[in-house]
């Protein structure tokens, strides 16, 4: 699938993350792309985007950690500001093919503006277990908040993640997962793998931190990108 092509103007901002060990963090290297998550679609009078997900793996250490917070990216294609409600859903990788399976945890947020032709970041706070394997998959989906917000379709399907990589903490494969139909905080989700052929390797914007029994240097950092004209353009392949 060919996405949508804009060269527009961006601000990347990432507010200072409270005092916590990192358990995994990619959020320094900015690609200049991101990925929209398109295919909302109204469900019980909400309109919802589909899920987009990366694959999490933290630090050495820190499997069973308990993340008490998390950064993540939204990119907005739009070329108006647009209110939306974010949903972030965490998923155990024991799902099909190593896919997501059980729910860790869902939040969903307060309907937030994203800023025309934008990546910024969102911090929260939000308790779930890493399992024991290290790795978890990390995924969000837009709604109008049952109309609330004033988005159309057309304004959710261009709202997505930017795309960064490589981590600077932990590591993540070079593939996402994306649901088959609107975004759901349920365990096994409907969908498949999906890259962008490594250039750029498919990785999003995300942050989690947590207690470890040896603290590590807190993470407070501000970016700040203007004015500068970005080409966001990625074909997505599915992987075989």
């Amino acid at each position: 699938m060919l996405l949508n092509k804009y060269g527009v103007a961006a601000a990347l901002a990432l507010a200072s993350i409270a005092r916590a060990d990192v358990l995994y963090s990619d959020v320094t290297t900015f690609s200049g792309e991101g990925f929209p998550n398109g295919g909302a679609t109204v469900v019980a009078g909400n309109n919802t985007t589909v899920m987009v997900a990366d694959d999490i793996t933290v630090a050495a250490g820190a499997a069973g950690a308990t993340v008490t917070g998390f950064t993540f990216s939204v990119a907005n294609f739009n070329a108006a500001a647009v209110s939306a409600r974010p949903t972030l859903a965490f998923f155990d990788n024991d799902g099909s093919s190593g896919g997501p399976g059980t729910l860790l945890g869902s939040f969903t947020l307060s309907p937030q503006s994203f800023a025309a032709g934008a990546v910024a970041f969102f911090t929260d706070a939000g308790t779930f277990i890493v399992p024991a394997s290290g790795t978890f998959w990390a995924g969000v989906f837009f709604d109008d908040n049952n109309g609330g917000t004033g988005a159309t379709t057309a304004q959710l399907n261009s709202l997505g993640q930017g795309v960064f990589g490589p981590p600077t903490v932990g590591s993540s494969a070079d593939e996402f997962f994306q649901s088959s139909g609107a975004g759901s905080a349920s365990s096994n989700p409907a969908g498949g793998f999906f890259f962008f052929g490594g250039n750029p390797v498919a990785d999003f914007g995300w942050s989690f931190t947590g207690d470890l029994a040896t603290p590590e240097p807190g993470t407070g950092l501000l970016l700040l990108l203007a004015g500068v004209p970005l080409a966001w353009r990625l074909r997505a392949k599915r992987r075989s």
